[in-house]
C-alpha cells in the first residue's frame, strides 16, 4: 500500500539515531522527558488521531515502538469510509510527532540547524534546484532512485522551525508517482518535534501549494504551544 510504504522509509529518515546521541547539541537535559501540546483545530484539515481506522493505519505504519504521533491531520475532503478500502487516495496530509529517545535532549533554537544538516548527511539526501529536479525527475529514471529523498531548499518558518523541501520516488514500477514532503525540525519548549505534510507532486505549482499549506499548519502549532 502506497501510504503504508512511504511513511515506512520516511520514519527511517528521521530515526537513525546516532546523529542525536554522537553529536553535542546540548549540555542540558529536560526534567520532564515528554511533554503534552494543544493541537489546534484547522481550517481545512480535521484531526483524526483518534479515529480507529487512523488508529490502525498508524499501528501498521509506525516503524518502532520509540515514535509517538500527537496529531494526524487529513484534509476535509478524505472519505474515511473510502480510506478503510483504500489508503492510496490519502493526500494533502499531515503528522505530529516525536521519537522518545531524544525528549531528554533539551534542545533551544541555534540546534535546529545542527540537526538538519545531520540527517541530510547520514541520509546521504541529494540536493537540486526545483527548476532541474523538475526538468529531469520524470525524463530520467537515474536522477532519483526509488526510497531515497531529494532536497530541493530548507529554510525556516520561524526561529524555532527549520524546513526541508524533499521529493521522494515510492516505487520502482511507477516512477512517474513523486510525493512531496515537507519535513520541520521543531522546537517545542525546548523538545524536539517534528512534523511532516505530503502531496503528491504535480508541477512547481503543487510545490508552493505544499509550502504553503505546511507553513499554516506549522504555524498554528507553533502559536498554541508558545
Amino acid at each position: 500500500m502506497k501510504n503504508k510504504h512511504l511513511l515506512i522509509i520516511f520514519l527511517l529518515f528521521i530515526s537513525c539515531k546516532k546523529e542525536i546521541k554522537e553529536i553535542e547539541i546540548t549540555q542540558e537535559f529536560n526534567k520532564i522527558e515528554e511533554i503534552e501540546i494543544n493541537i489546534p483545530k484547522l481550517e481545512k484539515w480535521k484531526e483524526c488521531k483518534d479515529s480507529s481506522l487512523v488508529k490502525n493505519w498508524i499501528e501498521r505504519t509506525s516503524l518502532d515502538s520509540l515514535t509517538k504521533h500527537y496529531a494526524v491531520y487529513l484534509s476535509n475532503k478524505t472519505d474515511l469510509k473510502k480510506f478503510e478500502t483504500d489508503e492510496n487516495i490519502l493526500q494533502d496530509f499531515a503528522i505530529v510527532y516525536i521519537r522518545k529517545q531524544e525528549q531528554k535532549l533539551k534542545i533551544n533554537q541555534n540546534d535546529l540547524d545542527r540537526i538538519f544538516n545531520t540527517h541530510i548527511r547520514l541520509t546521504e539526501t541529494k540536493k537540486a534546484k526545483i527548476k532541474d529536479a523538475l526538468e529531469n525527475i520524470y525524463i530520467n529514471e537515474n536522477y532519483l532512485e526509488p526510497n531515497k529523498f531529494l532536497l530541493l531548499e530548507d529554510y525556516k518558518i520561524n526561529n524555532n522551525c527549520k524546513t526541508a523541501v524533499l521529493l521522494m520516488k515510492q516505487y520502482v514500477n511507477n516512477p512517474k508517482y513523486v510525493t512531496i514532503i515537507i519535513l520541520n525540525w521543531l522546537n517545542i519548549k525546548n523538545h524536539l518535534f517534528y512534523s511532516s505534510y505530503y502531496l503528491e507532486l504535480n508541477g512547481e505549482k503543487s510545490i508552493e501549494i505544499a509550502k504553503e499549506n505546511n507553513r499554516k499548519i506549522v504555524t498554528e502549532l507553533m502559536n498554541l504551544n508558545k
